[in-house]
């Protein structure tokens, strides 16, 4: 299933060598729930249910699709503290490639997500695919960043059929991502 593989995809952030500064958000309660981990927390759209396994975190979209099911995964990995974040990101970009049918990346970027409680630097990607040539075409959104020797990429996918509230939305929760 897909979501096996947005734990498997990550991103590349070939871009500028200077980082975005971007804010990190803290979205109203009104349409999102903070969930909380012991390592991290980020804030997810509400009518999102919640699954784990280990280091895997998967938030579905309640309402199942027939095809695919718009979700949010987080996975923490433990990696050498010495790899740089952006030859990690070249790496598993390659998977992604060889893994999605139709892969095609459509947005890159460094960015320095800044808040009150630290700034932590993120590697963003956008890119489409199929999970199989029957699948809807897909848009996910990879952030991945390191803190020590954990890797974290947050993912969100999403059919280009979904609601384009409920994608912002999705999109929003990765600019919540803080690890504790």
């Amino acid at each position: 299933k897909l979501t096996c593989l947005c734990l498997l995809l990550f991103l590349t952030g070939c871009g500028s060598s200077q980082p975005e500064l971007v804010a990190r958000i803290t979205p109203s309660e009104k349409y999102f729930d903070l969930h909380s981990h012991i390592n991290y927390q980020i804030h997810v759209p509400k009518g999102f249910t919640t699954k784990s396994k280990g280091a895997i975190t998967v938030f579905e979209f309640a309402n199942k699709g027939i095809l695919f099911t718009p979700n949010l995964t987080v996975q923490s990995l433990k990696i050498n503290e010495k790899v740089d974040l952006q030859d990690l990101a070249l790496q598993m970009q390659e998977q992604a490639k060889q893994r999605l049918f139709e892969f095609s990346l459509v947005d890159e970027s460094v960015q320095t997500l800044a808040s009150a409680d630290g700034n932590q630097l993120f590697i963003t990607q956008m890119f489409n695919g199929r999970d199989s040539l029957e699948s809807p075409k897909l848009e996910l959104v990879q952030a991945l960043t390191v803190e020590g020797s954990d890797l974290y990429v947050i993912t969100a996918a999403y059919d280009f059929a979904d609601n384009f509230k409920l994608a912002a939305n999705m999109l929003d929760s990765l600019k919540t991502f803080f690890v504790n």
